[in-house]
């Protein structure tokens, strides 16, 4: 029989690759159409064992290169993962042998570890595999190997309680944006993100290092916070249910405490990150020229996702119609937003953010939370995605998260008492709202990274609500048209200039 070593060219011809490609959530250019896939470069890292780059060149637009480790597996193992995980057969090579995405082969996964902290340079037929080990951390000891919950654009694996490390799928070019936001956050004192271990580059000539790997510490944790928060609203709402008469009872600890705490961290970070000290990672002043083009960008991508609005109101349900028709009406006003924004004599720091920031970027530990995930919005292309932004856009971000939050945990409920705890997760996403904010304005207190004046500051915070909301009518219009409601509600409801901004206590 003959090595699969010597054939790994064969084994990926394209028909079988696009096929694999196609089940797999971190392939980010579904609505794309192919042209072709092929193998971009290979590298032999143990047993049956490789890391390949592998190039999709569509019909149009830029071409995708994704990372993509290799093992084959014997009979047995590629039956549990038949059953288990079936997106993670590349093909049956025999009756003996499968091939497999290595994520999910443990010998590939130590090879891997093994590499990243050996430091040893590696060469492929095309390009060259650098580690980068932070030695001062010590050497990682495997007991036990893990892997998270598949996500939209990457992969990680869980060496036991060690360490953790994320598989950048989706294989960019030039500075990666969470390998160097955590390595200055690091460096400046920040305590709420996983120290980096170690870093793998992939590098070629003409071309500027690609991150392809991270290995960060393992924090032990109780879920990130979207998980811990519905879990702290079910018992809200049961609360609510068993004694609907009784305001006076407290709600669980969690539900109070999480939002404060998450204002009180992100308005540390927003501080720690206008601390900036090189050309990649400097605050600059959110005036003039940026301030009106970041705005006007508000106004295009509001123009584009109302009239995708309108062109869909036929498929939406009487409710749901009867809100987008308001929203379509109130077309002047939610656009006149982002005109006060580009009119604004001081809009505070443009600073590198997290650029994707909710509650499941971030992990709940017994005592504190850790922030998570510095990568941007991964559909955007990388240096977008590295490019400064004023704070509140993070901000936003989050507060939005809380009405998610907010509406999955009534639409969790099915009994008689879902109109109490509809009311009850109602007035809980305007509390969370005033306590997040209340904190994180604490935080931040007299720093320059927001505008001296609060009416500035409300405005710049609406005008990023109202971005953040309009978008997601896109997406959900495109992927979940049932969710569309969520965000319709919190465009009417921030674009309302006679409306209070939660938490106004600066």
């Amino acid at each position: 029989m003959p090595n699969p070593a010597l054939n790994i060219e064969v084994l990926l011809e394209p028909v079988r690759l696009r096929r694999f490609l196609e089940q797999q959530r971190w392939f980010g250019a579904k609505a794309r159409s192919i042209a072709s896939v092929q193998l971009a470069d290979v590298l032999d890292i143990g047993d049956l064992a490789w890391l390949t780059l592998i190039r999709v060149e569509f019909e149009s637009g830029v071409d995708h290169e994704y990372l993509l480790p290799l093992a084959v597996v014997d009979a047995t193992t590629a039956e549990t993962l038949q059953r288990e995980r079936p997106e993670a057969v590349v093909a049956v090579l025999d009756d003996a042998r499968t091939l497999i995405d290595g994520v999910f082969d443990d010998g590939l996964c130590r090879a891997l570890l093994d590499m990243l902290q050996n430091g040893k340079t590696c060469h492929s037929r095309r390009g060259t595999w650098i580690p980068d080990r932070r030695r001062q951390h010590g050497h990682v000891e495997v007991d036990r190997i893990g892997r998270t919950a598949p996500d939209q654009s990457n992969t990680s694996i869980l060496f036991g309680e060690r360490a953790i490390l994320k598989l950048f799928r989706r294989v960019e070019f030039g500075p990666n944006p969470d390998v160097e936001m955590n390595a200055f956050l690091t460096r400046v004192g920040f305590p709420h993100v996983p120290r980096t271990l170690g870093m793998l580059e992939y590098s070629r000539r003409g071309e500027s290092p690609a991150a392809v790997a991270m290995l960060q510490e393992f924090v032990p944790n109780r879920g990130n916070g979207w998980e811990v928060m519905l879990d702290s609203l079910a018992s809200l709402e049961n609360d609510a249910v068993a004694h609907p008469a009784d305001r006076s009872r407290p709600s669980p600890t969690t539900a109070e405490a999480l939002p404060a705490l998450l204002g009180q961290r992100t308005g540390e970070l927003h501080v720690h990150l206008a601390r900036g000290d090189d050309e990649s990672l400097a605050p600059e002043p959110f005036v003039g020229e940026p301030l009106v083009r970041a705005a006007e960008e508000m106004r295009h991508r509001a123009d584009a996702h109302l009239e995708l609005l309108a062109s869909s109101l036929p498929r939406l349900g009487v409710a749901t119609r009867r809100r987008a028709t308001e929203v379509l009406d109130s077309r002047a006003a939610l656009l006149d937003v982002f005109t006060t924004m580009a009119a604004l004599d001081d809009a505070g720091l443009r600073i590198r953010c997290h650029g994707d920031y909710h509650l499941g970027q971030t992990l709940v530990t017994d005592a504190d939370v850790v922030i998570l995930d510095f990568e941007g919005e991964p559909l955007k292309p990388l240096p977008e995605r590295r490019d400064r932004s004023s704070p509140l856009r993070d901000v936003a971000g989050m507060l939005r998260s809380f009405s998610y939050a907010a509406t999955a945990a009534a639409r969790s409920r099915t009994d008689d008492g879902s109109n109490a705890a509809a009311g009850t997760l109602e007035g809980w996403e305007a509390g969370a709202s005033r306590l997040f904010l209340s904190a994180y304005f604490d935080a931040v207190g007299s720093h320059a990274v927001l505008p001296a004046q609060q009416r500035n500051t409300d405005a710049l915070l609406r005008a990023y609500v109202v971005d953040k909301a309009i978008y997601e009518i896109g997406y959900q219009l495109n992927n979940r048209p049932d969710w569309v409601a969520i965000p319709l509600t919190g465009v009417l409801r921030w674009a309302d200039r006679t409306s209070t901004i939660p938490g106004k206590l600066r």
